[in-house]
């Protein structure tokens, strides 16, 4: 279902659905959490995606490919800084 709102661009109800996912816990927790990012980059809130992309590295700072994630999102969120 999340996919398809995110493929509707019906971001707030794809995040909304990616997080029901996650709450229910489980070994895909980081992939759901890597859609949330990539949902927000795609709708251009890059600080939402950072934002969120730093939470799961703080809560396992040990994971590489959330670190990839947040690297990625800091990437897009400085690009939309520049003059």
């Amino acid at each position: 279902m999340a996919a398809i709102y995110r493929e509707e661009n019906k971001t707030s109800q794809a995040i909304a659905t990616y997080q029901k996912m996650i709450d229910m816990g489980g070994d895909q927790c980081p992939a759901r959490t890597e859609e949330q990012v990539e949902t927000y980059g795609e709708a251009k809130m890059f600080d939402q995606a950072a934002d969120l992309a730093r939470k799961a590295v703080n809560n396992d700072p040990k994971d590489v490919d959330l670190k990839l994630m947040l690297a990625g999102a800091l990437v897009e969120q400085a690009r939309t800084k520049k003059p």
